[in-house]
């Protein structure tokens, strides 16, 4: 799957989402000063953007976590997990946790 790099974040009118991603192509600085970044969305409801942000930036570690924590969770697993792998595998696990949350939770 293709798509602006992470991180991503509400841009400065309510229901933006923009990213720093100089790869988006040519934009005015207008609009850059507009949306306070190069816009992913522009159209969200206020609420809905910020879930947009930060589910898309924690995509990729919780899906990571999930990978990694599936092998040492599956009895059906050949190979048996150690200590230092379980200790890896909660620490990728509670920076998931923390990047789904929002912040204050």
């Amino acid at each position: 799957m293709t798509h602006s790099p992470t991180p991503w974040r509400p841009g400065k009118n309510d229901g933006a989402v923009v990213c720093d991603d100089e790869n988006l192509g040519p934009h005015n600085l207008d609009g850059l000063k507009h949306y306070g970044g190069r816009v992913v969305c522009e159209s969200a409801m206020p609420r809905n953007a910020e879930f947009i942000v930060l589910a898309c930036n924690a995509h990729s570690d919780l899906l990571a976590a999930c990978k990694a924590a599936v092998p040492m969770l599956d009895p059906n697993e050949t190979t048996a997990p150690i200590l230092r792998e379980l200790d890896e595998i909660t620490q990728t696990l509670r920076t998931a946790i923390k990047l789904a949350e929002p912040e204050g939770t």
